[in-house]
């Protein structure tokens, strides 16, 4: 499923491509070069979905939930073929807007899922499933420039402060690619939905419900006791009951009460700011690359190495990182690395090209970490219960502060230049530090 769901991480990649193939239809004075505002509507629309896709699984359960994810993104995939060639904004729609909602929805199954699965391995299966996005994106990737230029021909036009591509064989078959991703996306959905199934059967619901000795009305949720819950009004199981069931009482209560934390708001702004860095960091780095390194299959494989290294990270190193310690400890780490490293990756391309590969898969490594880790601050500060929506909640949020990224990144690169891109950058990093040192203690490791 998640495989081919990993627009935010090829579409730095294609960002160059999409732009040079306007530049060369309209002319430089006839299109905005604007790359940086698909990935801020994409996380918008990621964000929006979030919180409501977490509802909709309860109403129609998670696998039609993915189904219907994996049928919209796939059909917004196909039509980016003929959007592209129409209006720019228009493209906004189906990959931006469209590919975001998917992206969201198809995030928070993956998410959900392991709760249900693997209570007691949240930190690592969640890992696991989420690291196959990079896996796909490494495909992705490979496929969108071997098509486009396969000759590896160079960048031959420049304008502002960027290099892109004018040549005819290149920009003719920007289109195109969107119907080889689409068909590639096609079938990895398809096999998915073959193989995944809800996680408890309502007869198998039924049954422990019975052997419970239970009243079939009674409402039952994962027992998920490793994590504190904001509800602490639940009753104990019968004894003769299943282990894996927990009786409450209490009518179910929406989780808009979490509005009312100081902590909700430390995360939201933790997580937008972290989010915003990689929005930046995800779209200029092949942009000014290009600058400094004019050979287009290097940087295609830089973004194939990151994804493998991301993928390595999240399954071998953040998994066992959040559950031997503290989301406290680990959450100032990412985020102090994160200031460091970047303010020095802006000097890397002009010393060498692999000090330039080697700092950004550094980054993105870092970065891997904070996928995994605001979503298990959220899961363990307000507990299980409505976990999806309340992480909704969290990225809903900070949607108008991802929609202000492209403004502000585009207004310091004209106004000052690359060097204050990559500072202001690392401040975002600095800026959730502040947040995530704030945070209440891990009570998941407190000794």
């Amino acid at each position: 499923m998640a495989f081919p769901i990993s627009v935010p991480w090829f579409y730095g990649n294609l960002s160059a491509y999409i732009d040079s193939y306007y530049i060369s239809k309209l002319g430089p004075d006839g299109h905005s070069v604007g790359s940086l505002w698909m990935l801020a509507i994409i996380g918008f629309g990621t964000n929006l979905s979030f919180v409501f896709s977490g509802m909709l699984s309860k109403k129609i359960g998670p696998w039609l939930t993915s189904a219907v994810t994996m049928g919209v993104f796939n059909f917004a995939l196909f039509m980016s073929f003929f959007t592209i060639q129409h209006s720019f904004w228009l493209l906004h729609v189906t990959l931006g807007a469209l590919c975001g909602l998917c992206t969201g929805a198809g995030y928070s199954m993956m998410l959900y899922f392991p709760v249900l699965w693997a209570s007691e391995k949240v930190a690592f299966v969640s890992s696991l499933v989420l690291a196959s996005s990079g896996v796909g994106s490494i495909i992705i990737n490979q496929v969108i420039t071997l098509y486009i230029n396969p000759e590896n021909d160079e960048p031959n036009l420049s304008l502002g402060q960027s290099h892109y591509f004018n040549q005819d064989d290149i920009i003719e078959r920007v289109p195109y690619v969107f119907l080889v991703i689409g068909g590639l996306s096609s079938a990895f959905h398809v096999i998915s939905l073959l193989l995944l199934r809800n996680p408890v059967s309502p007869n198998t619901t039924t049954t422990k419900l019975k052997e419970a000795n239970l009243d079939e009305k009674t409402t039952c949720e994962v027992n998920l006791n490793n994590y504190s819950s904001i509800s602490q009004d639940q009753s104990k199981p019968d004894q003769q009951g299943s282990d894996m069931l927990q009786v409450k009482q209490e009518p179910h209560i929406f989780p808009w009460k979490t509005l009312k934390s100081v902590n909700f708001y430390l995360i939201t702004f933790a997580t937008t700011l972290m989010m915003s860095a990689f929005l930046a960091e995800s779209n200029y780095y092949k942009q000014f690359g290009l600058l400094y390194i004019t050979d287009d299959h290097f940087l295609t494989n830089l973004s194939v190495a990151v994804s493998v290294v991301v993928t390595v990270c999240r399954i071998c190193v953040f998994s066992y990182v959040l559950e031997k310690f503290s989301y406290n400890t680990v959450s100032i780490f990412v985020t102090a690395s994160q200031a460091i490293v970047v303010v020095f990756w802006y000097f890397t391309p002009t010393i060498d090209k692999w000090l330039y590969f080697f700092t950004y898969i550094l980054i993105q490594a870092i970065q891997s970490g904070s996928m995994i880790l605001f979503p298990l601050i959220t899961l363990r500060v307000f507990g299980p219960e409505d976990y999806v929506v309340n992480y909704g909640l969290v990225l809903l949020m900070g949607s108008v502060i991802l929609l202000l990224t492209p403004f502000l990144m585009q207004l310091i690169l004209l106004k000052f230049g690359w060097f204050w891109v990559f500072f202001s950058i690392s401040l975002t990093s600095v800026a959730a530090l502040v947040m995530c040192a704030l945070l209440p203690r891990d009570t998941a490791h407190a000794k």
